[in-house]
């Protein structure tokens, strides 16, 4: 995964202010980050090759999530489903790079949003 990360932010040249924002679970400001959002999501097959998630994709990893819970699993499906169907009206045409990017932000911002109101607690936090 390390190896992945480092990869993605050659590829995008992302500032290491940007990098820090991530890495506090912000959502980027940059088309760097927003790239490095994209490059990373790609990499684990939560996204296509144009920013739009793969439902399959998402409920596969989060199975394999360290530290979720099993009463966790079935609202983190549904809340990729409803941000499948919310983000889908949402995505922008690829004409530049920075368009898929952004359309991963988007799926990320909506899973991000949705698992809160869903009431599940990020594994990570400490």
């Amino acid at each position: 995964m390390m190896d992945d990360i480092a990869e993605c932010k050659n590829s995008t040249n992302i500032s290491d202010d940007e990098m820090t924002r991530i890495a506090e679970k912000k959502l980027p400001e940059t088309p760097e980050g927003k790239c490095m959002i994209f490059c990373i999501m790609q990499k684990f097959d939560l996204v296509d090759e144009e920013g739009k998630m793969n439902v399959a994709g998402m409920k596969a990893m989060s199975q394999e999530t360290p530290g979720m819970t099993k009463d966790d699993l079935p609202k983190l499906d549904a809340v990729m489903d409803q941000c499948d169907a919310e983000v889908a009206t949402k995505y922008k045409p690829v004409v530049e790079d920075v368009d898929k990017c952004e359309n991963a932000c988007t799926v990320s911002e909506c899973v991000v949003r949705k698992s809160k109101e869903a009431g599940i607690k990020d594994p990570t936090a400490s």
